[in-house]
């Protein structure tokens, strides 16, 4: 037997280990693979979008079709793909090895195996770092466990497949060892899967890179040498003082108005105090310490050698990541690219302080009053998850100050802040207060690329994976002179740090009506009614997400959908289009009662039916409402089949003397 096999051999007990937790973790999906998602019917996730995604990809390789641009949805204008969250490195995998199951089972087996990976790449990146299997394993399981990542799979299954990050981060240390072709390959095809993945995992791996890089090369020192007390450090200090009696005399009373120099001045909350104190404070601590920061280039020789492996892993990276650059470039130059649009302080909320102490929202044991408390702070369920466990916390509190002896654990401690800093958002809040201090996430809407990625909290996946790498530097310290049964009783009790409720599913059921509309001759659009136009940022109308797996049986375009980014010009066809644009309108649930639809005629209404390749309409009418049903009774339609609330429609000619349709 090689080497090379006797070294794998020693590592298949981890390999065994993170398959059965992958199963555990979301257990009973395992039982349920062809028949439900993940999540909760009406829940805040896009469960039923990934499933369209694999089922797209199948559809577009199929038909020999470009997988980033669709006319199956927004039909017949369709949608550019690069800005949505395709995920269309599982959805290619789902369309070429999973291809004899079903799209639904297909996805489900990939959130399995992401689980499965996300622990054994965390092992492999700590095992590199440590050469040791316990410390990897515990920095495995930890990584594996995370409730920041865990929580995706209520909804955001891109999210699930955090192997991406460790994964790249292994390969390009991997290339900078040997800084051979074949790993500088292997490094961008690494950075070419984060962005087929998710493009948040994109940008986290290309700033975790960035700082690897730094790190490498530089050797920076940062001090804050002490200054004389001055008179402008007693002057800042006296703002300070009275700041706070402001602040107090705010909150106190209901606040006051007054006019000074003919402007008015008004103070009825205390937020504006907040920030100047922060800002004072932070003007008094530079007013006592100097900053002191040194660079030292670390090893000129190195640095050749690293920029020829970085040339070739990007190259590598643009020529798999082309189809992706090309259509950034195309969204652009059309004017189509939708980047988000917030103010100051309305930028989406970060984690809130609180959340990193209220525990694990899925935990078996006091998970239930994890998610009251939730509930009582108003914290985000999906986007608001910070819980780092309790073993992994308390091992690096006792053995924090050994830890700088390992020399990757500073770089790990420097990307657990950023990325945690970067977590909290735009503004701190703490038990849902906003203390009023300003963060670095404010200014991150200001830069491009950057600036897309929008939603703070889902840093936290960055800040559990140097948690896990922190967990096993402190680990193969203390963990030399332990036992076997010493070792064995942290890892159990780091798998009882990530035990998990039975993971929340829903049953997909279909009205039989689709599987006839698969089965009707000729080509056409279906219309589901209501019917809606839903992004990231808005919806138009009323949008059902169960569309979405609906048009994998019926395997026929719609009109309406939903994607992460969905361009102006789509948006406008459907509020100029005739008949579509009323129905839309009439599909919203706030569309105001003495708004009266515009009159058209049989055969008007045939017409602009027509011309946007309407054949057949599906009306829930557990959902329309009563003007929307009223509509379509005058539209020239004939019933083909009922089934419960859905009944499906044909298009056909009107008749040319009226009479009933």
């Amino acid at each position: 037997m090689t080497g090379l096999h006797l070294r794998a051999r020693r590592h298949l007990p981890a390999v065994a280990l993170f398959a059965l937790l992958s199963v555990s973790l979301s257990f009973p999906l395992v039982l349920h693979l062809g028949t439900h998602v993940p999540g909760i019917r009406g829940g805040v996730g896009d469960n039923l979008s990934f499933v369209w995604n694999l089922w797209w990809m199948r559809t577009a390789l199929h038909a020999h079709l470009n997988p980033f641009h669709t006319s199956y949805l927004f039909h017949p204008v369709g949608v550019d793909l690069t800005q949505h969250t395709h995920t269309a490195l599982n959805a290619a995998i789902g369309a070429t090895l999973l291809a004899p199951l079903s799209p639904v089972a297909a996805q489900n087996v990939l959130l399995v195996a992401s689980l499965f990976l996300n622990g054994l790449t965390a092992y492999l990146l700590a095992y590199r770092l440590t050469r040791n299997r316990f410390a990897a394993l515990a920095g495995g399981i930890a990584y594996a466990g995370a409730a920041p990542v865990l929580v995706r799979l209520l909804g955001h299954f891109n999210l699930v497949a955090a192997w991406v990050i460790p994964l790249a981060v292994l390969a390009w240390l991997r290339a900078f060892d040997r800084r051979s072709v074949g790993a500088g390959l292997a490094a961008g095809a690494a950075l070419a899967a984060a962005a087929y993945s998710d493009y948040y995992y994109l940008v986290y791996t290309v700033v975790l890179l960035a700082a690897c890089v730094g790190d490498r090369w530089l050797d920076v020192q940062v001090r804050f040498p002490r200054r004389r007390a001055n008179v402008l450090s007693k002057l800042v200090l006296a703002a300070i003082v009275l700041d706070v009696l402001l602040l107090v005399a705010i909150a106190v009373s209901p606040g006051f108005s007054a006019r000074v120099g003919g402007v008015l001045v008004s103070a009825h909350t205390t937020y504006n105090e907040r920030v100047a104190f922060w800002l004072l404070l932070g003007a008094w601590a530079l007013t006592r310490r100097r900053v002191s920061v040194t660079v030292r280039v670390r090893d000129e020789t190195s640095i050749a050698a690293d920029a020829r492996t970085l040339g070739l892993a990007a190259v590598t990276f643009v020529c798999l990541a082309l189809p992706l650059v090309a259509g950034a470039a195309r969204l652009i130059l059309a004017g189509d690219y939708t980047p988000p649009q917030y103010g100051w302080r309305s930028a989406p909320a970060g984690v809130d302080g609180a959340a990193f102490l209220v525990g694990s929202p899925f935990h078996p044991i006091y998970g239930v009053l994890t998610r009251h408390a939730y509930e009582g702070l108003h914290l985000n369920a999906m986007e608001g998850v910070a819980w780092l466990g309790i073993v992994a916390p308390a091992i690096l509190l006792i053995e924090w100050r050994r830890l700088p002896a390992l020399r990757f654990t500073r770089f790990w401690r420097l990307v657990a802040a950023l990325f945690g800093i970067w977590a909290l958002g735009s503004h701190l809040d703490v038990f849902g207060v906003d203390t009023g201090v300003t963060l670095p996430g404010a200014f991150l809407r200001f830069v491009p690329v950057v600036s897309n990625v929008r939603i703070p909290g889902r840093a936290m996946v960055v800040v559990s994976l140097a948690v896990a790498m922190l967990l096993a530097g402190a680990l193969v310290r203390v963990g030399v002179n332990w036992s076997a049964r010493r070792r064995a009783l942290v890892i159990v009790l780091l798998l009882l740090d990530v035990a998990t409720s039975p993971l929340s599913l829903y049953p997909l059921e279909a009205s039989r009506v689709y599987s006839l509309l698969q089965q009707q001759p000729g080509p056409g659009a279906v219309l589901e009614l209501p019917f809606g136009l839903r992004d990231g940022f808005s919806e138009t109308g009323r949008f059902d997400e169960r569309t979405l797996y609906f048009q994998t049986i019926s395997g026929r375009p719609m009109l309406g959908g939903f994607v992460a980014r969905l361009p102006e010009n789509v948006k406008a066809w459907y509020r100029s289009a005739p008949v579509v644009s009323t129905l839309l309108r009439l599909s919203d649930p706030a569309c105001p009662a003495d708004w009266t639809p515009p009159a058209v005629s049989p055969q008007e209404a045939h017409d602009a039916l027509a011309r946007a390749s309407v054949r057949y309409v599906v009306v829930d009418r557990t959902a329309a409402s009563a003007r929307l049903l009223q509509y379509v009774a005058r539209l020239p339609l004939r019933s083909l089949a009922r089934d419960g609330a859905r009944e499906l429609y044909e298009l056909r000619e009107p008749q040319k003397k009226g009479g009933e349709h």
